[in-house]
Parts: structure tokens; C-alpha cells; sequence
């Protein structure tokens, strides 16, 4: 994350060791000395101590959450979704023994808040492949249509039920042997009870039927 997108959620959650370094109108001397207090927060946290992790929240915790609605478009986030991202986050911090946290390196000049932000970053771009992944899943399952088509399919499926009953016993006969390839109670030997002639009126009746019924002129 840029200095500059961070920077609103420091103004507005002052906390000690919570600014970024090198912030403007800082001395080089006050920003050293962050570093330094970030470097021994780690430290202990990565040790274990739970009165070092209190302390890192405390001071991290609402800056993130700030980043996290910023990187997802303020005005925009769900305030559910902030807070589960935050939790991964915190959660990738604290597992297998603060793996993560102990790569915190303050000699490279960014301060904790910077550093886990990053890792929010990171579990973003997670959680948006993962989405990706499910929405590809869902258009498989819908064999590649949107809900939309599935809406229409639907309202097409409501349709044909109500154009069913206007057809006779031997034009529904035909239709579900012929057009739906269903032969009447599974016998596919019924298929061949239509003469061609027959077979042609059928067709022929069911289709002036079905486009009367769907509102077009003949």
C-alpha cells in the first residue's frame, strides 16, 4: 500500500508507533525512534507475549480496518466483509508461531501499521481469486449462463406448461414422442406409429398452436 493511501487512517486514529515513517514535517530521529519501538513490539509479539499482541491491535487494528475499506472502495465495502478480512489478517499474523510477523523487518524503513497492510493486500488478493474460483464454479454449474438466462429458462418452462393443455391427446402424443423425444411411458417403439402424413399434419397444427400462443400472427 502507497504512504499516501494510509496516511487518512493514521490522522484519524492517532496512536503511539501507529504513523508511517518518514512522515512529512517528522524528524528523521523521531521517525528512527518508531522504527526501533516497532522492531521491539514485534519482537515480542513473535516471542509470544499477549500483552504485546493487545498492544499491537490496539494501535493497528483501526488503521487496517481504514485500509481495508480503502483498497475495497470507500463508501462501497461491506462492514461484514472488513471485518472478516481483518480477521484473516490477524489471523495470518498469529499463525505457526507469528511465521509471518517474525519477516517484519524495521531496517527497511516501513513501520509495523505498513507492514500489515501489506498483508491485508495480500489477503485481498486472496479473496478475490477465491471469488473469481466460485463464480467460475457457479457458471459451470449453470452450464456457462448467467441467472439471468436461468430466469428466462424458467419463464419459458412456465409457458410451455401452459401451452401443453391446448393440444390435443394426439398432437400432445406426437409432441412428446417427436418434439421432446419422450415416448409416451418410456416405449421408444410408439415413435413409429405416425404415418409420414400424419405425422406432418401433426407437426403442422402444433406448430400454428404454439406461435398463436406466443402471440405472433399467422
Amino acid at each position: 500500500m502507497r504512504q499516501s493511501d494510509s496516511q487518512p487512517a493514521t490522522a484519524a486514529n492517532p496512536r503511539s508507533g501507529s504513523a508511517f515513517a518518514e512522515s512529512p514535517g517528522r524528524s528523521k530521529a523521531t521517525n528512527r525512534k518508531l522504527l526501533r519501538a516497532d522492531a521491539r513490539l514485534a519482537k515480542r509479539c513473535v516471542a509470544g507475549e499477549v500483552s504485546a499482541w493487545e498492544e499491537l491491535y490496539a494501535q493497528c487494528h483501526e488503521p487496517l480496518l481504514f485500509s481495508i475499506e480503502v483498497m475495497l472502495g470507500l463508501g462501497n465495502a461491506d462492514q461484514n466483509l472488513v471485518d472478516e478480512l481483518a480477521a484473516r489478517v490477524w489471523y495470518a499474523l498469529i499463525k505457526d508461531d507469528a511465521k509471518l510477523l517474525s519477516k517484519y523487518d524495521s531496517r527497511r524503513g516501513a513501520q509495523l501499521i505498513t507492514f500489515i497492510m501489506s498483508a491485508a493486500k495480500s489477503e485481498l488478493t486472496r479473496y478475490f481469486r477465491t471469488e473469481k474460483r466460485r463464480e467460475k464454479r457457479e457458471r459451470i454449474a449453470l452450464h456457462g449462463k448467467s441467472p439471468h438466462h436461468c430466469n428466462d429458462e424458467l419463464q419459458t418452462a412456465t409457458s410451455l406448461a401452459e401451452f401443453l393443455p391446448t393440444l390435443t391427446n394426439r398432437e400432445r402424443e406426437y409432441y412428446d414422442e417427436h418434439l421432446l423425444g419422450c415416448p409416451v411411458n418410456g416405449d421408444s417403439s410408439a415413435a413409429g406409429t405416425f404415418s409420414l402424413s400424419n405425422a406432418r399434419q401433426l407437426k403442422h397444427r402444433i406448430r400454428s398452436k404454439l406461435l398463436s400462443f406466443l402471440g405472433y400472427e399467422l
